[in-house]
């Protein structure tokens, strides 16, 4: 059989047709849940679990009366999204903080994303008045370029303080 006569869609291969017709179904499929998958939950290649701080983590200070005491912080990447630079991740962030001394105080937190030479890979800052004897809880979010995401290793923060009337 020559190639010029050898046709899929002749009445003798009427078996090709449903074949043929199935890869270019699954083709379609897969296109299509490559342009949809990075905001499928199940398809998404991020991990949309918060990832905490573990145990001993702690204000490091040598001011005996620091007024802070930490709780807990948490990360999540939440969706991935086209921005002006290409790819980008979006995340999230939550720090607990609690106010032990006794007057209010604006607390400011810089979290940060790092690789793992510590070097700062994205950051979202976010504000709070926390009153005395209070547990605050301060959010935040940002974007992260897609390649800076995958070097991410862990988390940092920065925190300050300020007395404040209201």
């Amino acid at each position: 059989m020559s190639l010029s006569e050898f046709n899929i869609f002749d009445n003798e291969n009427e078996s090709n047709k449903k074949y043929i017709t199935v890869i270019i179904i699954i083709i379609f499929a897969l296109y299509i849940l490559h342009y949809f998958a990075p905001n499928i939950g199940f398809l998404s290649p991020l991990d949309k679990r918060w990832h905490n701080s573990g145990s001993g983590v702690y204000i490091d200070t040598d001011d005996e009366d620091y007024p802070l005491q930490f709780k807990e912080d948490r990360y999540r990447f939440v969706s991935i999204e086209e921005g002006y630079r290409g790819k980008v991740i979006n995340w999230q962030w939550i720090y607990e903080v609690k106010n032990i001394s006794d007057r209010p105080l604006r607390i400011n937190v810089k979290y940060i994303l790092e690789d793992d030479a510590d070097f700062e890979l994205a950051s979202s800052n976010s504000s709070k008045i926390i009153d005395s004897g209070e547990v605050g809880v301060l959010r935040g979010s940002s974007t992260i370029n897609i390649n800076d995401f995958r070097r991410v290793d862990g988390r940092g923060w920065r925190i300050g303080y300020n007395e404040t009337n209201y």
